[in-house]
C-alpha cells in the first residue's frame, strides 16, 4: 500500500514544460543624434547623423530608408548625410512586416552675424555715425569642414581702420593643418558714415554652393541730439528717421531705422507719449463692410518701445464689429482717445493694457448723435478721420481748458469744434438750438473733405490736408482760417502749400484707383509737428504721376513742400521733440 502511494507521488511530480511556440516578432523604434560636438542639437545639411533602435534587436535585420533617394542600408546602427534641406521620411523595417517611421527636418546651414562696437570710440554706450568702428564675426556652421567664400557687401561711406572706404570685400576661408578656420586676409574694423540703419550683407559660397544671403543691421546714431520721426510703411514695419536740416551741411546722410515692428495692414495714427509710440491699426477692414455677425474687427492699438524693443496690446477688437476697428485719435493728460469708423469717439486711460470694448477699460467720450451738429450739420454714420484737443496761448472765453476739433468726411464735411460741456447728456435728432456756439470751420461738402490737422500753439499756425477739388495741405494762422466762411474753400487758396515744381499734395481720389472710396481715401492720415522749426511732417499718398508718394516735410522757413524720403508708401507718423542721438 504504501509503495503503491510512493509511485504515485513521483507520477503526480513530472515536470510539465510546455510546448515551443513561435512569439511575434518585435516591435521597432529607433532615435537619432548628431556626432558633431559643435552642433549636436541641430541637424544641418552634412551633419553626421547616427540612427539606432530605441531597443537592442536580438534578432532579425534592420533596414533603413532615409528618404532622400539614398540606397537603403542595413544594420542595426547606420550612419547618414542629408546633402539637400528639407523634411524627410526616415523608415527602420525589421523583418518583413515591422516599420517605423520618423519625419526629420534638415536645416540649411545660414551664417550667423555678430556685430562687436569697440568701445573705446563708443559715446554713451551708442555707435556713432563717423566715429565708433564694429568688428563683424560671423559663426558658419560647417559639419563637413569644408573650404567657403564670404563675400560682403556694406552701404555707401563705410570705411576701415586706414580710413579707405570699402563697399565689398571677399575672404577665401578654410581649415589649416591645425585644424583652425582662418581666411586668407582679415576684415578690419568698420565704421559708417550715414546715420540709421546700416545693413552689412554676406553671401557665403561653400565649396561653391551658395548658401542664402544674410544682413545685419547696425543701429547708428547721430553725433549730436535731434528730434525723431516714427511712421508706418504700408505693408512694412515701424520706423524712425532723426530729423536735421543741417545733416547734408555736416557731410552726414540720414537714412531711417527699422524698428523691426509689423505696421499692420492700415496704420492711420501714430503717438508720442512717455518714451513710447501708441500704434492704432484700423485692420483689413477700414472701408464699408456689411458685418452683420458683428465679427470683422481686426484692429488693434499696441504700445511700442521708442526703439521697438517691446511690443504691447492695449486694445483689440479682433473678432468684433468691424466699425469699432481704431483709426484716429489723440493723447491728453492720462487719457487716450480713438475714434472708430463712423460711431464716434472712445476713451480710455494710457496706462491700459490688453483691452476691449467689453472689459469695461474704455467707453464712449462721445457718440455722433450726442452732439449738436447731429441731425443739422452731419447726420447718420458720419465718419471720423483727424481728432483732438487744442489749447490756444491766448483763449477765447469759455475754452481754457481747450477746445476739441473733430475732422468728419462723410455725411456731413468739416472740421467742427466744441467743448467737454458740448456733448449731450442724451442722443438728439437734430435740434438747430443745441449746435455748439463755436461752431464748425472749413465746411464744403462738395469740394473740400479735411482729413488730418495739428496746431502749433506757439505761432497760432494751424495745418490741415484735405482731399476734393480743392485738397491739398494748408498752413496758416487758425484765427484767420476760422474767420473764412464755411462754404467758401476757394478763401482757402492763399494757405495751399506746394512743391517747387508747383505741385501741390493731391492725393488719389478716383474709385478703384487707391485705397476707400468717398469719405475714405488715403491721402494724409496725420501729421506730426516739429515744435523747434515749425515743420510739419507727413505721409502722402500721391495722386499725381509728377509727385511721388513718400514721407513729407513742409519746411515753414521756406514755406515750401519737400520730399524727405521720396517713394514711400506710408501712413501715421508721429515725432519725439526731444533731441536724442539715437530714439
Amino acid at each position: 500500500m504504501c509503495l503503491a502511494l510512493a509511485g504515485l507521488a513521483c507520477t503526480s511530480c513530472k515536470d510539465n514544460i510546455p510546448a515551443a511556440e513561435n512569439l511575434p516578432q518585435q516591435a521597432i523604434d529607433f532615435t537619432y543624434v548628431c556626432t558633431d560636438a559643435n552642433y549636436r542639437l541641430d541637424y544641418y545639411v552634412g551633419s553626421v547623423l547616427k540612427f539606432y533602435p530605441v531597443v537592442p534587436i536580438t534578432e532579425g535585420t534592420v533596414t533603413w530608408n532615409f528618404g532622400d533617394g539614398s540606397p537603403v542600408e542595413t544594420g542595426d546602427t547606420v550612419y547618414h548625410k542629408f546633402t539637400v534641406a528639407g523634411n524627410y521620411k526616415v523608415s527602420a523595417t525589421l523583418g518583413a512586416t515591422k516599420t517605423k517611421t520618423h519625419v526629420l527636418f534638415i536645416s540649411d546651414i545660414k551664417p550667423i552675424i555678430t556685430v562687436t562696437p569697440n568701445e573705446a570710440t563708443m559715446e554713451d554706450g551708442l555707435v556713432l555715425v563717423k566715429k565708433t568702428f564694429v568688428a563683424l564675426d560671423v559663426e558658419l556652421p560647417n559639419p563637413s569642414r569644408l573650404p567657403a567664400v564670404y563675400n560682403w557687401t556694406f552701404p555707401a561711406g563705410t570705411t576701415d581702420e586706414e580710413g579707405n572706404e570699402v563697399s565689398s570685400f571677399v575672404q577665401n576661408y578654410a581649415y589649416n593643418a591645425a585644424g583652425e578656420w582662418k581666411p586668407d586676409k582679415d576684415l578690419s574694423q568698420v565704421k559708417f558714415s550715414r546715420v540709421g540703419s546700416q545693413t552689412a550683407s554676406l553671401t557665403v559660397y561653400l565649396d561653391g554652393r551658395k548658401l542664402e544671403t544674410v544682413k545685419k543691421n547696425v543701429q547708428v546714431a547721430m553725433n549730436i541730439p535731434a528730434p525723431t520721426l516714427y511712421y508706418a510703411v504700408a505693408g512694412g514695419n515701424l520706423m524712425a528717421m532723426k530729423i536735421f536740416p543741417a545733416a547734408a551741411d555736416s557731410g552726414i546722410v540720414i537714412d531711417p531705422f527699422d524698428l523691426g515692428v509689423g505696421a499692420g495692414d492700415h496704420p492711420f495714427t501714430l503717438l508720442f507719449h512717455d518714451n513710447q509710440i501708441y500704434h492704432f491699426d484700423a485692420g483689413k477692414q477700414f472701408y464699408y463692410c456689411n458685418d452683420v455677425d458683428s465679427v470683422m474687427g481686426d484692429g488693434k492699438i499696441q504700445v511700442v518701445a521708442k526703439d521697438g524693443s517691446s511690443v504691447e496690446i492695449m486694445y483689440s477688437n479682433v473678432g468684433h464689429f468691424a466699425f469699432y476697428d481704431p483709426f484716429y485719435g489723440c493723447i491728453d493728460g492720462d487719457f487716450l482717445y480713438f475714434s472708430d469708423r463712423n460711431t464716434g469717439v472712445r476713451k480710455m486711460s494710457v496706462k491700459a493694457r490688453n483691452a476691449t470694448l467689453y472689459t469695461g477699460d474704455c467707453s464712449y467720450f462721445f457718440q455722433n448723435n450726442y452732439l449738436g451738429y447731429y441731425g443739422v450739420n452731419i447726420a447718420f454714420g458720419a465718419i471720423t478721420a483727424g481728432f483732438q484737443k487744442i489749447y490756444r496761448k491766448n483763449p477765447n472765453p469759455g475754452e481754457e481748458n481747450g477746445v476739441w476739433y473733430c475732422s468728419k468726411t462723410y455725411n456731413g464735411v468739416g472740421i467742427f469744434r466744441f467743448v467737454d460741456k458740448d456733448i449731450l447728456e442724451k442722443p438728439t435728432t437734430g435740434d438747430p438750438s443745441l449746435v455748439p456756439a463755436s461752431g464748425s470751420m472749413v465746411m464744403d461738402i462738395a469740394s473740400a473733405a479735411p482729413k488730418s490737422f495739428c496746431y502749433d500753439p506757439n505761432t497760432d499756425m494751424f495745418y490741415f490736408t484735405a482731399y476734393g477739388s480743392t485738397g491739398g495741405f494748408f498752413a496758416g494762422s487758425l484765427s484767420e482760417i476760422e474767420a473764412i466762411p464755411a462754404a467758401d474753400s476757394k478763401a482757402l487758396t492763399p494757405y495751399l502749400k506746394k512743391f517747387d515744381n508747383g505741385e501741390t499734395a493731391s492725393a488719389i481720389t478716383d474709385n478703384g484707383k487707391g485705397e476707400g472710396s468717398s469719405g475714405e481715401f488715403i491721402g494724409v492720415t496725420e501729421l506730426a509737428l516739429e515744435p523747434s522749426t515749425g515743420d510739419v511732417y507727413f505721409c502722402f499718398r500721391s495722386g499725381m504721376p509728377s509727385v511721388p508718394s513718400g514721407v513729407i516735410r513742409y519746411n515753414k522757413a521756406e514755406d515750401k513742400l519737400q520730399h524727405l524720403i521720396p517713394g514711400v508708401k506710408a501712413y501715421g507718423c508721429c515725432l519725439n521733440p526731444e533731441p536724442t542721438k539715437l530714439y
